[in-house]
């Protein structure tokens, strides 16, 4: 398994932590913790699949959103995995998506029922030679087109979060 992060270049960055890039050939499950953040995850080869309560395990889509997790959830390569992975900052994923981020909690929906015009956007250029700047390309654009520019909102809430968790004790996100 190859694992590795690529920090978001500006002015993406006010929205977007980092890209994260998993290549494995087989595995067995893996265990997602909840981490607070919004992702895009973008499937390059066979897409993971699922395991539900019952140990069933249900393909994902090739584009999903997985929105903020309050429990864990267990996916497992089907086959040869190469994935692409926007990890947001908080709040980075609503300008993007334009709906309330709650509606999100602790799903994992295909990407085409929340914005099919940016799945097709990302399915020409995911594997690109420079899918970091390709990619942060095509999410720019759509959030120009909807009437998002970028700003420094998602990142000043982030700031704010995290101080807030540092004066109670808790870890930094």
């Amino acid at each position: 398994m190859n694992y590795y992060e690529v920090a978001a270049p500006a002015p993406l960055d006010n929205w977007v932590r980092c890209f994260w890039f998993l290549t494995t050939e087989a595995g067995g499950p893996q265990l997602i913790i909840p981490d607070g953040r919004i992702e895009i995850v973008l499937h390059r080869a066979t897409p993971f699949g699922q395991v539900g309560t019952c140990g069933t395990v249900l393909r994902q889509s090739p584009e999903v959103v997985a929105g903020q997790l309050t429990r864990p959830i267990v996916v497992r390569p089907t086959g040869p995995a190469d994935v692409i992975g926007i990890r947001f900052r908080t709040a980075g994923a609503r300008d993007l998506l334009r709906l309330p981020l709650g509606e999100l909690m602790d799903q994992v929906v295909p990407l085409s029922e929340l914005a099919p015009g940016l799945v097709t956007a990302l399915q020409g250029v995911v594997n690109d030679s420079d899918p970091v700047r390709s990619i942060t390309a095509v999410l720019l654009n759509h959030m120009s087109a909807t009437g998002r520019s970028p700003s420094a909102e998602p990142r000043s809430a982030e700031r704010r979060v995290g101080k807030e968790c540092r004066s109670r004790g808790s870890p930094d996100h």
